[in-house]
């Protein structure tokens, strides 16, 4: 038993008998100097609890691993693909915005194209129109028969060339318009077909920061089990030094402690000279009733007391 369950058990005993005591009235004085020896005793207990009587272990700082959430481990996978996704989705839309610039220049260059070989048609069915009827007046044939219908000859074949040339215009153009109208189609196909290639690498990099958690979480583990094995072994070992000295430091705690006990009675029985010394010999001898004498001093003290007062 130490010095702190010394005093503990005079607490314990004096509030435990305190309710049977056999002192029913006390003066206000008496009650004041029991208060007072009352408050000794607890001002010693107050000391001891102080005082550190722990066999100190070893402890270590643990590792604590703060694991991300799932929708944590989410935002950090699109904030590192957030740059692919957004050169991805605008590298295939600026190249169906390329197609149909391209498209419409086609387009553009074949009405062109028409404008041109018409204009060249019809200048060229003009110059043979000219030199025909030069030739017929030249003949005196300019109102003939003959003459008229070569120029409704070279007139109808202008309009069937002319015709010919309107035809392969139309025809590329609807084959440009075919091209511009699958554009949208195509473009909202391929911007599926990359979001779909987004979501398996997005899915993929989740899986690996979710494995990546997992791990840290086994390593924190395994860190942290480490240092228990390690103050365990640590404890076991001081335990052992401990035994190998624990007859000597017994014997040096028991002195001790009979010490401590031999000086706190003599402190506690020169406070109760103190006090009793203060009352009159009927308020003293009334006082030691009190099991506070008693539980706190051996007979040699207490029977001092005793006769001093009786």
């Amino acid at each position: 038993m130490n010095i702190l369950s010394y005093l503990k058990s005079f607490l314990d005993k004096q509030s435990d008998k305190n309710k049977t005591t056999a002192v029913s009235e006390k003066s206000s004085n008496a009650n004041d100097k029991l208060e007072e020896l009352r408050g000794f005793l607890q001002s010693k207990q107050s000391e001891e609890i102080q005082k550190d009587y722990s066999v100190e272990t070893p402890s270590y700082q643990r590792y604590e691993y703060e694991a991300p959430s799932d929708e944590s481990i989410k935002s950090s996978a699109e904030a590192e693909l957030g740059d692919y996704f957004n050169k991805g989705e605008t590298s295939i839309k600026d190249e169906y915005a390329a197609k149909e610039k391209n498209l419409n220049a086609s387009r553009a260059d074949s009405e062109r194209l028409f404008d041109d070989s018409s204009e060249k048609l019809k200048t060229a069915y003009k110059q043979t129109a000219q030199a025909m009827s030069d030739d017929s007046l030249k003949r005196g044939l300019a109102r003939s028969s003959i003459a008229l219908n070569e120029q409704a000859a070279v007139s109808n074949a202008y309009l069937d060339d002319l015709d010919k040339l309107i035809a392969q215009r139309d025809q590329r153009i609807s084959d440009i318009d075919s091209e511009l109208n699958e554009l949208d189609s195509q473009l909202q196909s391929a911007l599926d077909s990359f979001k779909i290639s987004y979501a398996a690498k997005l899915t993929q990099r989740m899986n690996e920061l979710k494995e990546e958690r997992e791990k840290n979480k086994r390593e924190a583990i395994k860190y942290n089990n480490s240092l228990l094995k390690q103050e365990y072994d640590e404890r076991v070992a001081k335990e052992e030094r401990e035994k190998k000295q624990s007859s000597d430091s017994l014997n040096d705690q028991d002195r001790a402690l009979n010490s401590q006990k031999e000086a706190l009675m003599r402190e506690f029985y020169e406070k109760a000279v103190e006090a009793l010394e203060s009352l009159s010999a009927d308020e003293a001898r009334e006082l030691l009733q009190d099991p506070i004498f008693r539980d706190n001093l051996n007979d040699y003290y207490y029977y001092t007391l005793y006769y001093r007062y009786r």
